[in-house]
């Protein structure tokens, strides 16, 4: 069994490949320029030429059509919570290849790797509402513009120090819509001081 698993944007990844997602996405990219597209998507060019084939209506919708009833009911699910996405928690879910289906409620921080005492407070809290702490990306940190087409570059003085991105997850499979929104509150509430510190806001 291939595994895959549903972006929390909502689109339908099985291997590296996107085969399918929600209408939703064909409906919001079309409203977005090129520009505006490049700018939301933080100007990737792999994300924007993804966003340029759901304007174009170039990956599929009708999701019966390339997934299993079980897949497809599960896909469902997860797009059902999905109503609950903002910049600060996220859904998104999948099965593995041994057919094990799981569905996590996200937050994510970042900070300067060397702050172990930040760490801690990270770890105890994940602990505290029965979470998991996954690094996402851990490397120098960019400080760094060019003020005249790139002859001239100002670099800001934590240019190079390493930061830390990491992703306090919580396994929401099997909890329905009100279930994760009284979740949302109470992991919110616990983790509200740190992430006015270090949240990061996610799409």
């Amino acid at each position: 069994m291939n595994a895959f698993y549903v972006t929390a944007l909502g689109e339908v990844v099985q291997g590296k490949k996107i085969v399918g997602g929600s209408v939703r996405l064909n409906d919001f990219f079309k409203l977005l320029s090129k520009k505006d597209a490049k700018l939301y998507l933080g100007n990737d060019p792999k994300l924007v030429k993804r966003a340029d084939r759901w304007a174009k209506g170039k990956i599929k919708t009708d999701l019966k059509a390339v997934l299993s009833g079980e897949r497809y009911q599960l896909v469902e699910e997860i797009y059902d919570l999905q109503t609950v996405n903002n910049g600060r928690f996220r859904v998104y879910g999948g099965q593995k290849a041994n057919g094990k289906e799981w569905i996590r409620l996200v937050t994510e921080f970042v900070r300067w790797s060397d702050e172990e005492g930040f760490w801690n407070r990270i770890r105890n809290l994940a602990k505290n509402v029965g979470a998991h702490m996954n690094t996402l990306h851990e490397g120098p940190h960019v400080d760094r513009k060019s003020i005249d087409n790139g002859k001239t570059w100002i670099t800001g003085s934590n240019h190079g120090r390493q930061e830390r991105q990491v992703e306090v997850g919580i396994d929401v499979k099997g909890m329905n819509l009100s279930e994760v929104r009284q979740k949302i509150k109470e992991v919110a509430k616990k983790t509200d001081r740190v992430w006015k510190q270090a949240g990061v806001s996610v799409i």
